[in-house]
């Protein structure tokens, strides 16, 4: 009995020593440049049929090489397929639709007495397996299709739905979607006869026994007929399994570990990656895809087996230099690929992919591709690229005045932003409490460590300013002439004098407000601040720590009060301060 092979993934050994096997051959080693290695891709035969007396592997191409005495002999089946299965005679391969879409019609070659190889079967279906004059196949809706021989009942075909389908020389069991097992064929059986109740993940069929792999990763063997081979002796040993084989005499299930326990035949060394039995041996895909072991089908032969190698598959590397921990870039990116292998049975040589460079900021998904003549292999690398540096923004609490100064303590706090990889880091917010020119500096990186800093100047001045009279005429008595200038000074030691009012209050208690004139000194620069609209223009030029002096000129006729109140560029306003009783008669 021949049955479709299962695909099962690589164990991590074959990820590890592939991995390994490319590092020692790295261009970083040879160009001492710091590259990693990027997407890997490896074309490796994924599955095996065997036949009796022959058996075949198909590669990851879809491409099919046969040996022995069988329906066909080196490459067959180029291209399109998704699994094959062998008889006695004939060789079959389910095709594909489309990428990763593994329902179409079968091809067969080889015998054909039956009518058990058609060239072509339309399908479409999901499943297939083969046995001695007879293929059945899984439609896409579950039911059974079966043709060539049907001497026993055993091509019948069959509703379902079901999951897993196989079949032998006189029976065909399947599993349904519920799990069960269902089984037909040699005529005069009442299939109810057959059947069990499961559930079940995989089934195989003997001569005259099925095994199937339950939900707990157990074979459960039974006997089909009254004349079927006793099997039950499998039952629970071992495992776990994923997978079961079985032909007339012997059946073989694949161990989690990829290592084949066989009961009726010797078992194969492994780790494999699939097997598949037939009347005459048992074959298993060895864990690398690489070749394929085969070994006889009864326990009374020796442990003998045969190897058959194939070409080198195809391989394909990407090299770029290494990210940092973010998996970012800052700085364009040149991707080179180094091949090996491939197979070339037209005379071409394997097409490498050529050098690609990457810029501009973005994330970059970049596909390279080798050729050879079965077909194509992509590695795909993603490439995050940002070199511009975030940005930061300050903000304040309050606002300033016009001259840029603020009166009270200024809590700083930063907006940071990065458009293309994020932020990573951003300045925690800062307290300026301390009366003069403060520099705090903003600093920010993002996810490919590119960094900037953004320098923050904060003008506090929270004191007061001061003022005097120096004028004449203070105290009862005493007169200064009309027309005459009332002075005095102003000062402030930070932000600078922004202006000072005079007050001149009569008995009664009224009172005048007189905007005083300034002359300010700041190192050798003089500035005048007034009352004028273009003084005012003038007042956030200041000189900070400034000290002035104030006039007032023509001031009233009168016995007053004379106060003053300075006010400077941070906007603190002196408490009026009072100076005595001057009289202007």
């Amino acid at each position: 009995m021949d049955r479709t092979a299962r695909r099962f993934p690589p164990p991590l050994l074959l990820v590890a020593a592939l991995v390994a096997g490319m590092l020692s051959a790295s261009p970083s080693a040879a160009a001492g440049n710091d590259l990693a290695l990027g997407d890997t891709a490896t074309a490796s035969t994924v599955t095996v049929a065997a036949g009796d007396g022959f058996g075949c592997g198909m590669t990851a191409y879809a491409d099919v090489e046969c040996w022995g005495q069988g329906p066909v002999a080196g490459p067959a089946f180029l291209g399109g397929l998704h699994s094959i299965t062998a008889g006695t005679g004939h060789l079959c391969g389910l095709e594909m639709r489309g990428p990763d879409e593994p329902s179409g019609g079968v091809s067969c070659v080889g015998d054909n007495t039956s009518g058990q190889a058609p060239h072509w079967r339309p399908g479409p279906y999901s499943t297939i397996t083969a046995a001695s004059n007879h293929t059945c196949a899984l439609t896409t809706t579950g039911r059974a299709d079966c043709w060539g021989s049907n001497d026993y009942g055993q091509a019948s075909d069959r509703r379902g739905p079901f999951s897993a389908i196989d079949t032998s020389q006189y029976y065909t069991c399947a599993v349904t979607v519920a799990g069960a097992a269902a089984c037909w064929g040699s005529y005069g059986i009442d299939d109810s006869e057959l059947d069990r109740p499961g559930p079940y993940t995989d089934i195989a069929v003997g001569s005259g026994f099925a095994c199937a792999v339950d939900t707990d990763d157990a074979i459960d063997c039974w006997t089909l007929g009254s004349y079927g081979r006793d099997m039950t002796e499998v039952d629970g040993e071992g495992g776990p399994y994923t997978a079961v084989t079985a032909s007339e005499n012997h059946v073989c299930a694949l161990a989690s570990d990829g290592y084949a326990d066989c009961w009726g035949s010797q078992s194969g060394a492994g780790p494999y990656l699939t097997i598949d039995a037939s009347p005459s041996q048992t074959c298993g895909l060895i864990h690398d895809g690489s070749a394929v072991e085969c070994w006889p089908a009864w326990e009374s032969d020796p442990t003998v087996y045969t190897r058959r190698d194939f070409a080198l598959p195809m391989t394909v590397s990407s090299w770029l230099p290494t990210p940092n921990a973010d998996g970012w870039h800052r700085e364009p990116v040149s991707i080179t690929y180094s091949c090996s292998g491939g197979v070339t049975y037209f005379g071409t040589t394997t097409t490498c992919p050529d050098r690609t460079d990457v810029t501009g900021d973005g994330i970059h998904s970049i596909a390279g591709i080798a050729v050879d003549d079965t077909g194509e292999l992509q590695v795909t690398n993603t490439v995050n690229i940002d070199t511009t540096a975030p940005t930061v923004l300050p903000l304040f609490d309050s606002q300033p005045t016009q001259g840029g100064w603020f009166n009270r303590q200024v809590l700083v706090t930063f907006d940071c932003s990065d458009a293309t990889s994020g932020v990573a880091t951003c300045s925690s917010p800062v307290t300026v409490d301390t009366d003069g020119i403060t520099t705090v500096n903003g600093t920010a990186t993002d996810m490919a460590d590119n960094a900037t800093s953004t320098p923050v100047t904060v003008k506090l001045d929270m004191q007061a300013p001061t003022s005097t009279y120096a004028g004449e005429g203070l105290g009862l008595g005493i007169s200064i002439t009309p027309g005459s200038a009332l002075t005095g000074t102003a000062d402030d030691t930070t932000s600078g004098i922004g202006a000072v009012t005079v007050r001149l209050t009569d008995a009664d208690g009224a009172t005048t407000s007189l905007d005083a004139e300034l002359d300010c000194s700041t190192g050798e620069l003089m500035i005048h601040r007034g009352p004028s609209a273009e003084d005012d223009a003038n007042a956030g030029l200041g000189g900070e720590g400034a000290s002035c002096t104030w006039r007032v000129d023509n001031a009233p006729s009168g016995s007053w009060t004379l106060s003053t109140s300075a006010s400077d560029m941070a906007g603190n306003v002196e408490e009026p301060v009072d100076h005595g009783t001057v009289i202007i008669v």
